[in-house]
């Protein structure tokens, strides 16, 4: 009884284990992805502006002839600024 309690706790340790490396890689290309975003935008030089209720990132002289991005923190304008520049937007 005693070895398969040990093989059942050995299960659950080995599950746990899988799970929080899984956990922490997910957590880690976020982080890359989120660096990403932020490299992109600061290498095009973008401006992000506050503009009534919403946050707006630009490359281009304005937002007619530009590239920008919406959200309501300035992290997610550039994420939406992200996905208009690589032409992503609407694609599912």
């Amino acid at each position: 009884m005693e070895n398969n309690l040990n093989q059942t706790d050995s299960y659950i340790l080995r599950e746990q284990l899988l799970y929080d490396e899984k956990y922490v890689h997910e957590a880690r290309m976020n982080l890359i992805y989120d660096e990403t975003v932020i490299m992109l935008v600061q290498r095009l030089g973008c401006r992000i502006y506050k503009d009534g209720d919403s946050w707006c990132c630009l490359y281009g002289e304005n937002i007619q002839e530009g590239i920008c991005g919406w959200g309501n923190t300035p992290y997610l304008a550039a994420l939406d600024f992200r996905k208009e520049f690589m032409g992503e937007k609407g694609v599912k």
